[in-house]
């Protein structure tokens, strides 16, 4: 390479790597030092904040819920020492074997529970009298005579531990945004974002409802009922269908889009058991069109809880739990019933005890079994799809036709076959069921247990105290309540006084205003182009503006551009009004308000196929 020759520097910049190449003005690849001057510098691929924020939630999420259960041991304490000092200690101990627990002096505890050590009742007699902690629930909300105060205590910590999500608008007395409000709601929502629009009677949409809420009916059936009450067989309509009832439906075909064919997650189904994990994926990859999502979402949860409860009008999770667990109880005894009468034992022991191959046996479905007369977990566990299969397999192919067959055969079609307490359902269980589940055990605990009723400086009583801990949530912007700087720098908090935030005390220790206007200022950037000034939210109203008018100067109908008051009238008339527009839905409001009365869609260049303002 000579000197003050003129040359090109090429560059080919990617994510995780950089090429770059230097020619003479013929293109011709240069030498310098006798090497050719080309080549590629590789380094490691930069990484989105998504993962370590992901975590971070994680632990604050379980640093409140422990904060939470800390706050009610210690409006228990007082009472619950009284008859046994040594009950906290013994759940902090509970996570050990029993070779690792001690008592609160230090030395080794040599009984085994965790709950109860009393001379005549111990952990033993507490989980036949309750084998559920929801048969604990049940009996404190229907049975005001005098119970152990620990018994009450262990009933509020599972309600608050567990406590459900915020997103229903259903309250604690039971008033509940009805179906036809969600549907509407959706239907609304669903025609202005898609172009196969639907419009239903009243009685149309209760009909609809009555294949969602049909526990006797597969997923496939309550599909089929809605293709053909809706009337038609338009590939965006059958998704939609499968969509609602909890089935897996294609996101391409869902909103007509040949962009989301190549999403990592083309499917979504909400019945899944990975959903809830994938929700913040879909989230940021659909943008606005998620909104559909959430909306489908809600009617969903609506069924599933409305199934749930189907047999329980007193809307009490905990009766359905105990329901649930007498099935399994009965369906149990039939299938060991039906393998004890028609199979060797051979085959008895594979589908009932644990295999060393990861079978998908019960065991492995419960996640339970024992060994040496105690129970043991489980590592390797099975889904509920993977062992009704097995059963299908090993049992119902080789039985000739029966009674119990038939209702096995039932019960694994509809997905109701030996239910668990713990599943997806539970996470379509709003907080105000259980706040109305605590509000009664309270209620008949104060009876027996004055200390419930008693109020302290802040006003309020040891009851409401409770209830706070499961309703209060930290507004979000707000964020963490720790002060900001040094390993705390993501809390922008602002106080009013120091001391320990409690629910009761919120408003006096933080000052909540000057916290949210914090969170607005640290979400505002700077301009990259003009020094120290603040940039416009890209959601703000007047950057949406702009983005809408910017759109519409690259339109020409007939080659000519807008004028001025068209623009403003089509962004006013038109794009003020809908969420979405495209090229079908302009031509309709050109021709309608006499704008181009002729006009056609090849008449119209410059303007995207849709964009949403």
């Amino acid at each position: 390479m000579k000197k003050h020759q003129d040359y090109f520097l090429g560059l080919d910049l990617g994510t995780g790597s950089v090429g770059w190449c230097v020619t003479d003005t013929e293109y011709r690849i240069l030498k310098a030092n006798r090497k050719r001057t080309i080549g590629t510098v590789l380094f490691s691929t930069a990484e989105t904040a998504k993962e370590r924020r992901t975590l971070r939630c994680a632990r604050r999420r379980l640093r409140r819920q422990k904060e939470r259960l800390r706050c009610l041991q210690e409006l228990f304490r007082e009472e619950i020492e009284k008859v046994d000092p040594g009950f906290f200690f013994r759940l902090q101990e509970s996570p050990y074997v029993v070779e690792e627990k001690q008592n609160p002096d230090g030395s080794r505890a040599e009984l085994p529970y965790a709950l109860f050590v009393d001379k005549d009742y111990t952990d033993k007699e507490f989980h036949a009298q309750y084998p559920t902690i929801y048969h604990l629930r049940k009996e404190l909300m229907d049975n005001p005579l005098p119970h152990d105060a620990r018994l009450v205590y262990l009933a509020a910590e599972h309600i608050i531990k567990h406590r459900g999500h915020f997103l229903s608008s259903i309250s604690a007395e039971g008033k509940e945004a009805s179906f036809e409000d969600l549907l509407s709601q959706f239907l609304q929502l669903w025609n202005e974002y898609m172009d196969h629009t639907l419009t239903l009677l009243e009685e149309e949409k209760g009909k609809l409802k009555e294949p969602l809420l049909d526990a006797g009916m597969t997923k496939s059936g309550k599909k089929t009922a809605i293709i053909r009450l809706l009337g038609t067989k338009e590939p965006q309509l059958k998704e939609m269908a499968a969509l609602l009832t909890g089935a897996s439906a294609s996101i391409e075909k869902l909103f007509d889009k040949e962009e989301y064919k190549n999403l990592e997650e083309n499917k979504i189904q909400f019945d899944a058991p990975s959903y809830e994990e994938k929700e913040e994926y879909y989230r940021e990859a659909l943008g606005d069109d998620f909104e559909i999502i959430a909306r489908a979402r809600a009617i969903y949860n609506w069924c599933a809880l409305s199934r749930i409860l189907k047999n329980n009008p007193g809307g009490r999770i905990s009766d359905a739990r105990v329901e649930d667990y007498e099935r399994h109880r009965t369906d149990l005894q039939l299938l060991k019933k039906l393998l004890r009468e028609n199979f060797p034992k051979e085959t008895q022991e594979r589908i009932l005890k644990v295999s060393e191959k990861g079978l998908a046996n019960y065991p492995a479905y419960i996640g339970m079994t024992k060994k040496n007369g105690k129970k043991a977990p489980v590592v390797e566990r099975c889904s509920k799809e993977d062992f009704y299969k097995l059963l299908d397999k090993e049992i119902l192919k080789n039985l000739g036709d029966s009674e119990e067959k038939a209702y096995i055969e039932q019960q694994i079609r509809l997905g109701g076959f030996l239910p668990k307490q713990k599943g997806n359902g539970n996470s379509v269980v709003p907080y105000q069921l259980h706040e109305k589940e605590l509000k009664l055990i309270l209620k008949n605990a104060e009876g027996y247990l004055p200390f419930l009723k008693e109020k302290d400086e802040s006003g309020y009583t040891v009851s409401e105290k409770i209830l706070q801990l499961l309703t209060f949530r930290i507004p979000y912007y707000v964020g963490p309540l720790y002060g900001g700087g040094g390993e705390h720098s993501y809390a922008w908090v602002k106080r009013l006084e120091d001391g320990k935030v409690y629910p009761w005390n919120f408003e006096q220790k933080i000052d909540v205003e000057k916290s949210a206007e914090e969170f607005i200022r640290r979400a505002v950037s700077t301009c990259s182009w003009l020094k120290n000034e603040k940039v416009l939210p890209a959601g703000s109203l007047l950057f949406e503006k702009f983005k809408v008018l910017n759109e519409l100067n690259n339109v020409r109908i007939y080659g000519e551009r807008l004028e001025v008051d068209i623009k403003q009238r089509i962004y006013q008339e038109l794009f003020c009004r809908h969420l979405r527009i495209t090229k079908k839905r302009l031509i309709q409001y050109l021709k309608k308000e006499g704008i181009y009365a002729k006009v056609e869609p090849e008449d119209i260049s410059g303007l995207d196929e849709n964009f949403q303002s």
